[in-house]
């Protein structure tokens, strides 16, 4: 790298590092932690690779809760490598620092970064994977086809969106008319490695009656409901997300784009969750892998006269961000409050009223995780209470206690006699404005 691009890098890194540290954890983050705690070959709501980055993260949290997240920001950092690695035999080293820029402004892969997610391993995966792609089309050599396998299977123990790269290889294959790389043995060395890679996923949904690919699958394509509205949400949130300037570069040179071989791996995401997006809702962050590839191609056609639109876009982006980010404090309706920064606090008048030598069973897995993080004690979550979670598949959680506290906020007022039959409801104490304990007993 060159000195200045090496310097944005580098001292990016350790802003995130900094920012992470003294940003509020979330629940999912909190959530995601006891997945570390407890192991598991897969999980319910996801793959397993959230929680087993996780299990890097638990003695970091001596440091501070926001230090949990610093094995993401690493992944998240490595990333923009893989991409700068790649751009550096197209571009020169200026285009090389105005993509980095506009890869650390970007909502959700750039700032987005510094929260623990799911998709963080996603898009380092799903990019390596793009990276031997690109390998195996120019030289296929056995090494890149193993490196392919490699980031797919990975990658599908990251989130299950991974699945989207084999037909967007296929559609490059198919556009390069490259049919001989697919037709030999080293791919189908590829396609074994990846396979062998998917099993703890594959074995886990087989000794759980497939629970989390049915939940993925209804969660993403098969949608309870359906408004007019939700494919101009989805058009309308990507074109902020992205920012148009950058769109609009692309379409200047679609022609050179759209022979691009990265072009598969921007246009069938974007595309096929626009096509979800008439059966439910999408959420923002499911075509984040497409951001990277859609951000390279933008600099790699971009002419040298266009560089200062490019900074130009950035300044009004940055400025954008700032006031959203200001926003979050004194509105919940603003868009980026959706991060969910705050979210944690609601619970936090409960840490003084915890008894830890009770037992105690709570109303939701965001509660459960919150307490168990804070307390360093395991809080089972109630069974029937809430839908499926990781707490309903940990083993200290299946042994139903005969006498327990059961905390759940102040307007519910669940019926155990009914629910479970034998066990009454003894007592209810009222331990902050929006919080109940209800002591219950078998009889």
């Amino acid at each position: 790298m060159k000195p200045s691009l090496k310097n944005l890098f580098f001292i990016s890194f350790v802003l995130k590092l900094i920012l992470a540290w003294i940003t509020p954890v979330t629940l999912d983050e909190y959530y995601y932690f006891i997945w570390g705690q407890y192991l598991s070959l897969s999980y319910f709501d996801h793959p397993p690779m959230v929680g087993w980055i996780m299990m890097l993260s638990q003695p970091l949290k001596t440091l501070g809760e926001g230090a949990i997240r610093w094995p993401f920001i690493l992944f998240s950092h490595l990333t923009l490598l893989i991409w700068i690695q790649y751009l550096r035999a197209f571009v020169s080293s200026k285009a090389l620092f105005w993509f980095l820029a506009i890869a650390l402004l970007n909502p959700l892969w750039g700032l987005g970064a510094i929260v623990a997610t799911p998709d963080i391993p996603l898009v380092f995966f799903w990019s390596l994977a793009t990276l031997f792609s690109m390998r195996v089309l120019r030289d296929g050599k056995l090494s890149d086809y193993l490196g392919l396998g490699t980031a797919l299977g990975l990658g599908f123990l990251s989130k299950y969106q991974i699945v989207l790269f084999l037909p967007c290889l296929l559609i490059l294959i198919f556009q390069k008319r490259a049919f001989q790389k697919l037709l030999n043995l080293k791919a189908l060395f590829s396609v074994i490695v990846a396979t062998l890679l998917c099993l703890p996923v594959f074995y886990w949904n087989y000794t759980h009656d497939w629970a989390s690919f049915s939940f993925q699958w209804k969660h993403g394509m098969a949608g309870k409901y359906w408004k007019w509205y939700f494919p101009l949400e989805y058009v309308g949130t990507q074109l902020l997300i992205i920012f148009p300037p950058f769109l609009y570069f692309v379409y200047k040179k679609s022609k050179a784009c759209i022979k691009d071989p990265l072009f598969p791996f921007v246009i069938f995401p974007f595309a096929f969750f626009f096509y979800s997006s008439f059966k439910g809702r999408v959420e923002a962050n499911w075509v984040i892998m497409a951001l990277p590839p859609l951000y390279v191609l933008c600099i790699k056609h971009i002419e040298q006269k266009d560089f200062r639109w490019i900074k130009q876009s950035l300044c009004v982006w940055l400025l954008l961000l700032g006031l959203a980010l200001a926003s979050i404090p004194f509105s919940r309706t603003a868009p980026i409050s959706r991060l969910n920064l705050y979210e944690a606090q609601k619970f936090e008048p409960l840490l003084g009223q915890i008894d830890l030598s009770q037992t105690y069973l709570t109303y939701s897995y965001q509660l459960s995780a919150f307490l168990t993080f804070k307390t360093g004690q395991l809080f089972c979550k109630l069974p029937k209470s809430g839908r499926i979670d990781h707490f309903h598949f940990i083993d200290q959680c299946h042994e139903f206690p005969e006498k327990f506290r059961f905390l759940t906020e102040d307007w519910s007022n669940p019926n155990f006699s009914e629910l479970f039959p034998g066990y009454v409801e003894t007592n209810e104490v009222s331990i902050s404005p929006k919080f109940k304990y209800m002591s219950v007993e078998k009889r």
